[in-house]
């Protein structure tokens, strides 16, 4: 349903429209923290929601932590927050498309992935995260969940074919700027991604 977004605000709190903007309704007043860094409804679940509270705007923005992030099951009426995670500013969420309870957070100091809602956040080994870093987002292929690219400050843009985890002595993530002569290390910088849906070769 196209009319119904969500927003996240800088200091605000979760919105909700259920009419493409006309009108919106506030979601999230009496939360530890309204500061929000990333928003994201679950495409096999509607009525699950994601919202990463803490703002992550890169080193020449100001940047405000958060408490964690939080979870609704009831489109956006009560939150409850997940685990705890070692970011405390976030970019991105993003959520399996087919299972909501497959979550992606993008923060601070690495890419968070949960299972089971944020009960609990895995990690890869040796980590603290599935990638430690300043991840500045995050995006999933709709028709292959195993294929992410995340973007790392400074960095580069890095691919996993295996949903971010690892297997075997396989690191989880490659840098793509070799092959496909992407910026990367500094002159990366601050590095937003969008992903397709009907390219030659999906998505």
């Amino acid at each position: 349903n196209s009319n119904i977004l969500i927003a996240g605000a800088a200091g605000g709190g979760v919105w909700r429209t259920n009419n493409g903007g006309s009108t919106w309704q506030a979601r999230m007043e009496l939360e530890p923290t309204l500061t929000i860094g990333a928003v994201a409804i679950a495409p096999s679940n509607p009525q699950v929601m994601y919202a990463a509270s803490g703002e992550d705007g890169g080193g020449w923005n100001p940047a405000w932590g958060g408490v964690g992030i939080y979870r609704s099951s009831d489109g956006g009426l009560h939150w409850v927050l997940t685990a705890t995670v070692p970011s405390t500013r976030f970019s991105a969420i993003v959520v399996d498309p087919t299972d909501p309870d497959t979550v992606y957070a993008a923060g601070n100091s690495g890419l968070h992935k949960s299972l089971n809602g944020g009960a609990t956040w895995i990690t890869n080994p040796g980590l603290a995260s599935l990638f430690d870093g300043q991840v500045t987002d995050v995006v999933i292929a709709h028709d292959n969940p195993d294929r992410l690219y995340i973007g790392v400050s400074s960095n580069g843009v890095f691919l996993s074919t295996s949903a971010g985890e690892q297997v075997g002595a396989t690191p989880a993530f490659t840098r793509l700027d070799a092959v496909n002569q992407l910026p990367s290390g500094g002159a990366a910088g601050w590095i937003k991604l969008a992903i397709g849906r009907n390219g030659r070769n999906g998505s």
